[in-house]
């Protein structure tokens, strides 16, 4: 399928995004070169050799910024549910951030019930809803994702919604928010907004299902 192609190559472009940014540069300068752009023997237009480079540069680092939220979002969008779980984890060699990289092994169970081995870096960002702080799943963990539907290795996964480990990832930013608020009222106990604080926050994670703190 068209589309499945479309979602292929801007996966691969956002998963590869650090080679195709030098990749974007190179092309730009060779381009440079071309008679499109050569500047001709008196030195008349020479600002024309001047394009690609800019060009190569903005497509390269938008591809860096922007690649992983738009090719999940449109994976999300236009793939195919599964589930899956981690099987492993091994040491990529890399680094990001000055953090160890650390790849994990996938089992996907698809719609039509086939199993596909695959896996993941956790400097993919394949997570969604993207966002700034991003958890992966762990070795064990059960979660559903969206995949390619003729490309099943090009898989997000999904942090919102009804999955076991969704449903944990949620509950963690809950209690944390109740401990919070019962580290605050615990300091100042005659505070009426710190007791009301935290018996919101512990309504909340107790209406999501969470093991809240002072539940039976």
């Amino acid at each position: 399928m068209l589309t499945d192609a479309i979602l292929h190559v801007l996966y691969t472009l956002a998963q590869w995004r650090f080679l195709m940014l030098f990749a974007c540069i190179m092309l730009a300068l060779a381009a440079s070169a071309l008679p499109p752009f050569r500047p001709r023997a008196d030195g008349q237009a020479r600002f024309r050799s001047l394009i690609p480079l800019p060009l190569g540069i903005a497509l390269g680092v938008g591809n860096l910024i922007f690649g992983p939220d738009i090719s999940t979002v449109l994976v999300h969008r236009f793939g195919t549910k599964g589930q899956a779980t981690v099987t492993g984890s091994y040491d990529t060699g890399n680094s990001y951030n000055d953090r160890r990289v650390m790849g994990h092994n996938v089992l996907i169970k698809t719609a039509d019930e086939r199993t596909i081995q695959t896996s993941f870096e956790d400097d993919d960002f394949n997570v969604y809803p993207p966002a700034n702080g991003v958890y992966y799943p762990q070795q064990g963990d059960v979660f559903n994702v969206s995949y390619i539907e003729s490309f099943p290795e090009d898989f997000i996964i999904i942090s919102n919604d009804d999955s076991p480990w969704a449903h944990a990832l949620r509950c963690f930013g809950l209690m944390s928010a109740v401990h919070e608020a019962d580290g605050k009222q615990r300091f100042a106990p005659k505070s009426a907004e710190f007791r009301k604080s935290y018996e919101d926050a512990l309504q909340t994670a107790r209406a999501a299902g969470c093991k809240a703190a002072g539940s039976e």
